[in-house]
């Protein structure tokens, strides 16, 4: 096999010599259909200089693919395309591109994108990765790459492949400023790459049922790439609707959305669960999208119970319903509630937290605490009764004593609901609590 590879090496000199200092245009079109023969493998109507040609072209496209295609980059000539009797060798020419592998012709291209100046060599790149999209390259990508398990160590070729395909858009938006395709606008190219991910998740799909393995390392890792991007709103709008159809129709997709998710790294976890969150339309449905990972992955138990709910606010309350109804509707994480639930009545009633934070961060709290008692127990509520309203009693009394009437408002309607639902036969409180038009606007 080493005088095989020597020969290929041999062979990839001659076609860059070839290429480099040409004779004729026929020459070039020979050498670029004998390179295109190789880049498809092997036919029957195929003939070239090599007996074993799997095993020829298995090692040329890993090896050698993408130095060729940067050399026909870099010798393209406009001839070559404007000329009608050179037909044959411009069509070649761009099979060679979207034939081959996937993945070695979209690095090729978009770093060519990114390093040309203006010209015809650059109009023409461009033109190439347009129809390398049009003719779902993206998909022959992950697809290919969800195979095998990824190799340890080739994982930096694999991150930059991931870099590259997550931020196409801001390169080309870069280079080609006004001149940018509109194929290449956040837009259209974020459904696009969902779109051609849906696909292969369906394939993967298919093979668990003939009882293949599946690899969906590749796939968490886009996602997460192009969320932390700034593309997590599009990607999640693109792909949600699709995975909660398919998680209601069928477990196997419980379990792939889960492995997903937890397969995301740690460092794009952030921003692509709390976009995740904030699209799934019905708290239900995120147990049937990330599973159990709450108690499986710290660092989802910390962006869950911690982070989103005490670290930040939001005037939009759907992405607190579906973490405190995700957490509250299983007997399996109801413990996990009951001390997120627990937490956030101490910070709601220390007297410290209520005048250094602001008033939307406490209501923030305050609904969180809200919508948890709707998924409290008669069997949760005897054993937490006690607890809570021990630590409600000091907070009601720093709110009522606050100056700002906001505050004193959470703090009487807190109050009510609280006491209402952990103790019903108990002594209610009860407060002049001012239902106003500006008051329901508020809360």
């Amino acid at each position: 096999m080493n005088r095989l590879r020597n020969e290929i090496r041999r062979y990839v000199r001659e076609i860059e010599n070839v290429l480099k200092h040409p004779k004729t245009t026929e020459e070039v079109t020979r050498c670029i259909e004998e390179f295109y023969k190789i880049t498809v493998g092997h036919k029957p109507t195929i003939q070239t200089k090599f007996k074993d040609i799997c095993f020829v072209r298995e090692v040329f496209l890993s090896e050698f693919y993408p130095t060729i295609l940067h050399v026909l980059i870099q010798t393209l000539k406009v001839e070559w395309f404007s000329n009608p009797d050179h037909k044959r060798l411009s069509e070649v020419f761009d099979k060679s591109f979207t034939d081959g592998d996937a993945a070695g012709a979209f690095t090729v291209l978009i770093r060519s994108v990114d390093n040309l100046d203006v010209s015809f060599k650059l109009n023409k790149c461009v033109s190439l990765l347009e129809k390398f999209l049009d003719d779902h390259g993206l998909f022959q990508i992950i697809q290919t790459a969800c195979k095998t398990a990824p190799d340890s160590s080739l994982d930096f070729v694999l991150e930059d492949l991931i870099s590259l395909i997550a931020t196409l858009p801001d390169k080309t938006a870069n280079k080609l400023q006004l001149q940018n395709s509109e194929k290449f606008y956040p837009q259209q190219y974020i459904p696009l790459l969902c779109d051609e991910m849906m696909q292969v998740l369906r394939n993967l799909h298919q093979k668990i049922y003939s009882s293949q393995d599946i690899h969906l390392e590749f796939v968490s890792r886009v996602i997460g790439k192009v969320c932390v991007s700034g593309h997590a709103g599009t990607v999640c709008e693109s792909l949600v609707p699709h995975l909660e159809r398919a998680v209601r129709e069928d477990y196997i997709w419980c379990r792939i959305t889960e492995r997903i998710v937890t397969g995301v790294p740690d460092r794009c976890l952030e921003c692509t669960l709390t976009s995740l969150l904030s699209k799934i339309t019905w708290y239900g449905l995120v147990e049937m999208l990330i599973g159990g990972s709450v108690t499986k992955k710290p660092k989802i138990q910390y962006l869950l119970c911690t982070k989103l709910i005490f670290h930040r606010h939001s005037q939009e309350i759907h992405l607190l319903q579906n973490i405190m109804g995700y957490l509250g509707s299983s007997h399996t994480r109801k413990p996990l509630f009951i001390k997120v639930m627990r937490e956030l009545l101490t910070v709601w009633a220390d007297s410290s937290a209520v005048r250094h934070t602001s008033v939307e961060q406490h209501l923030y709290i305050t609904k969180a605490l809200l919508i948890g008692l709707g998924f409290l127990k008669e069997s949760d509520k005897a054993g937490i009764r006690d607890d809570f309203l021990q630590l409600l009693m000091p907070g009601i009394q720093c709110h009522i004593g606050s100056s700002d009437q906001k505050v004193r408002i959470i703090g009487m309607v807190l109050a009510e609901m609280m006491s209402a639902i952990l103790d019903p036969k108990g002594q209610q409180l009860k407060f002049e609590v001012p239902f106003t038009v500006s008051y329901l606007s508020f809360f």
